[in-house]
């Protein structure tokens, strides 16, 4: 689903009829997600290895039918929401999900709190889909009664290849995508670690989410300012540093309170790191093509994540034994690869002057941030927790 949303969104402005409006194809999108959410509720009945690859199969389609319309909801919601309410009306909207996200994270643990991954039945999850199926029809009943522009404001349909990134610009989607896949490579298996390996029951796994995301909400403020003063690719610079040295902690320490001040520091230090790639990257964007620069920076990303992935999980069976942990071999290659995306960063990189706005302004100026570029973290949140 990285792959394929990732690469969709760069390809489906030019495939679509902007006759139909940006509207008719995100509804087609929220609708065809919550029908697979509803499918994903009845795969586990399948038997043995055929549910395995049924869940897997409706998982791929339902994540590429939920990000592959993202950079179209981006552009419909920019000519909804006038420029100078952008702000306000966007860091509204991002403290508003956080809570929810919080709230959801907590007692979806707090009913499976009896369980962990040995002991759960497919029941729980069959209930979990369906809900989340139940909440996102309700969401296409709520987006079919939003206001759309007519047609006639809205823009011709673009090239596929009427997008030429500038060098400096290319160079820093590649190392973007290259530093984005160090951490892919071992990403996925935290949570398998937390599940598994220490047995974690869902309520404790719950909490250890949710501290990644107050993590995120209490460190935004704080980066914004740093950014401001600084810079937006200075604060990038260091917050990549600090998300470099997120999994070495795992190698010393697994108790439950110990990975839960863990997860609060993720979150902190992606929080920075966020705001410094985004505004670095609409900075380094031409105006007239920014949508197209958000998702070609986005397929990048998608590529190296897509393989990355791939390829941590041809090698966790096959590294050595770590501190007790086989696993933890993974997490320290991804933190050495982490460390070479990192230094890749201190190359020359061109210099740009933002805007005299506030740096979280210009952040939550433009909605479906996390639908771009923020994906292997949000739209999959298996890639959250660090």
């Amino acid at each position: 689903p990285l792959l394929l949303g990732a690469i969709g969104q760069y390809v489906l402005p030019s495939l679509i009829n902007p006759l139909r409006g940006r509207k008719f194809y995100v509804l087609h999108s929220v609708r065809w997600q919550a029908l697979l959410l509803f499918a994903l509720a009845f795969t586990g009945f399948a038997q043995g290895q055929k549910a395995v690859w049924l869940y897997v199969c409706t998982f791929i389609i339902m994540g590429f039918s939920g990000s592959v319309t993202g950079g179209l909801w981006m552009a419909w919601m920019a000519i909804l929401v006038p420029r100078e309410y952008r702000g306000r009306h966007f860091a509204w909207r991002t403290r508003l999900f956080s809570i929810m996200y919080l709230f959801c994270a907590l007692i979806t643990g707090f009913i499976s709190r009896k369980f962990n991954s040995q002991n759960a039945p497919w029941f729980l999850f069959m209930g979990i889909f369906l809900a989340a199926s139940l909440f996102r029809f309700g969401s296409f009943k709520l987006i079919s009664k939003q206001y759309e522009s007519p047609i006639s404001e809205i823009e011709k349909k673009p090239s596929l290849f009427s997008f030429k990134p500038q060098r400096g610009f290319f160079s820093y989607c590649i190392t973007l995508a290259l530093f984005q896949g160090a951490i892919a490579l071992a990403g996925p298996f935290f949570n398998l670690w937390f599940l598994r390996d220490l047995h974690f029951d869902y309520l404790t796994f719950s909490i250890a989410v949710s501290c990644t995301l107050t993590g995120q909400i209490i460190g935004l403020r704080a980066w914004g300012r740093l950014a401001d003063k600084y810079g937006s690719l200075s604060t990038l610079r260091v917050s990549a540093f600090l998300v470099t040295l997120t999994p070495l902690p795992f190698l010393i320490w697994s108790t439950p309170h110990a990975i839960w001040l863990i997860n609060l520091y993720g979150g902190l230090v992606w929080g920075g790191f966020n705001i410094g790639n985004f505004n670095y990257l609409l900075a380094a964007s031409d105006i007239e093509d920014r949508n197209r620069a958000i998702a070609f920076a986005s397929a990048t990303t998608g590529v190296c994540v897509c393989i990355a992935t791939l390829v941590g999980g041809f090698l966790v069976s096959r590294l050595p034994i770590l501190f007790g942990w086989p696993l933890q071999s993974l997490f320290l290659l991804s933190v050495v690869l982490r460390l070479f995306g990192a230094l890749l960063l201190l190359r020359p990189l061109p210099s740009y002057d933002v805007s005299q706005e506030k740096s979280l302004d210009i952040f939550n100026q433009v909605p479906g941030y996390r639908i771009g570029l923020g994906m292997m973290r949000t739209i999959f949140r298996a890639f959250r927790i660090q």
